[in-house]
C-alpha cells in the first residue's frame, strides 16, 4: 500500500459538530481501505469507541450525533485517533485461516473541547488537579 499522509497534526472534537478527517488519497486505485479508530476515553472505563473502514477517497466525516453519543459514554485525557491505509487477504490452510495485512498508519493528536489532558497537577489550570483519568478537574 502507498504511504498514508495526513495533513492535520491535531483534530479537535467539538460537541454538536462533525469531525471531518482528511488524508492524501492513494495515487492509484486499489483494494486498500482506510481504517479509522477514535477513542475519547482511553484512560477511563473505555467501553465504546468508533472503528470503521472507509473508501480511500481522501476524506470522511464522523457525524456529530455519533460523536455526541460517544462523548456521553465518557471522556478522559489523551484521546486517540489513528488512520491506516490497509489491504488484506486470507487463505485457509490445514491448521486454519491465515490473514495477511499490509498497512501504513498515522496517529493524529486529538483534543476534546472542554477537556484538558494532563500527567501532573502543574499542567492544569489554577484550582484544578490532574485526575486518575489524566484530565484536569
Amino acid at each position: 500500500v502507498e504511504a498514508l499522509s495526513v495533513p492535520n497534526a491535531t483534530m479537535t472534537v467539538v460537541a454538536g459538530e462533525p469531525l471531518n478527517l482528511s488524508w492524501s488519497p492513494a495515487a492509484v486505485d486499489g483494494p486498500a481501505k482506510v481504517h479509522i479508530e477514535l477513542n475519547l476515553n482511553n484512560h477511563g472505563a473505555t467501553s465504546a469507541w468508533i472503528s470503521c473502514d472507509v473508501d480511500d477517497t481522501g476524506s470522511f466525516g464522523v457525524s456529530a450525533s455519533l460523536l455526541d453519543a460517544l462523548q456521553q459514554i465518557g471522556v478522559s485525557g489523551f484521546p486517540s485517533l489513528s488512520l491506516a491505509r490497509r489491504s488484506s487477504d486470507h487463505t485457509t490452510i490445514s491448521v486454519g485461516c491465515v490473514e495477511f495485512i499490509v498497512a501504513s498508519s498515522r496517529d493524529v493528536a486529538v483534543e476534546i473541547e472542554g477537556v484538558k489532558s494532563c500527567t501532573s497537577d502543574q499542567q492544569c489550570p489554577p484550582g484544578q488537579s490532574c485526575g486518575v483519568d489524566l484530565a484536569c478537574h
